[in-house]
């Protein structure tokens, strides 16, 4: 099952972007979609996506998945939307981009509320955190916008799942997701993520990012994309 999740810096449904949107989502072939900051604003037409059934929305997360896709949706909150597809439970989500408070709090209601299916856990999304030091970058130093609390608080939901961080490598430079220009230095972080079980089959499993979608001639956001191929019976 390929899952993909990409912060759609509120230009998804933009006319101007979205025949860019629509022919990236042919080529990829996903079988479900998960979208963080979609919208301007809420329209209930902005819901509908051509090929796929709608799941679940909040006012920051918008869910679907192919009709050969068995999906239930089951807690929606503003940052956060569950659901099952499949044989994973999936959590799709956008965390607060403006304080550490927020993200901590989040992040402790996933590990708590997260579970109840039974199924394996899949959490995807925006965390708008660097789980470790080298995932941020301000200039030629390392960024400080992850707290310590955070990351605690990242690893705790990690060891409450079993899960990975699965674009996190120990051998290779990470690959940052997010760049803007401010005060005349750039800043860079890792923090579009992908959390999958760790005993997943490793022949079967593949997790990448495409960067195309913010930095290719056809972008239309400005965070990197992330693709998940999993396996069917995990």
């Amino acid at each position: 099952m390929r899952i993909l999740s990409v912060n759609g810096n509120k230009r998804f449904f933009l006319g101007r972007y979205h025949k860019s949107v629509l022919g990236w989502l042919g080529r990829i072939d996903p079988d479900v979609v998960t979208v963080q900051e979609p919208w301007v604003n809420r329209p209930s037409r902005w819901w509908k996506l051509q090929g796929f059934n709608l799941v679940g929305a909040s006012d920051d997360v918008l869910v679907w998945s192919k009709p050969h896709v068995p999906a239930t949706v089951g807690t929606v909150r503003v940052h956060h939307v569950a659901f099952s597809a499949g044989p994973y439970e999936i959590h799709a989500v956008h965390l607060d981009p403006y304080t550490s408070a927020r993200r901590c709090a989040q992040l402790e209601n996933l590990r708590s509320s997260g579970g109840g299916t039974g199924k394996p856990i899949v959490i995807m999304g925006d965390f708008n955190l660097a789980p470790r030091d080298q995932d941020s970058r301000y200039g030629d130093r390392a960024g400080g916008s992850t707290s310590a609390e955070e990351r605690r608080a990242f690893g705790d939901l990690l060891g409450r799942f079993d899960l990975v961080d699965a674009t996190a490598s120990d051998v290779a430079a990470p690959e940052f997701t997010f760049e803007r220009v401010h005060e005349g230095k750039v800043s860079r972080s890792r923090c579009d993520l992908a959390l999958v079980p760790k005993d997943l089959d490793p022949a079967w499993t593949e997790v990448s990012y495409d960067h195309d979608v913010r930095q290719g001639p056809d972008a239309f956001t400005d965070h990197s994309a992330i693709l998940a191929d999993l396996p069917d019976y995990p």
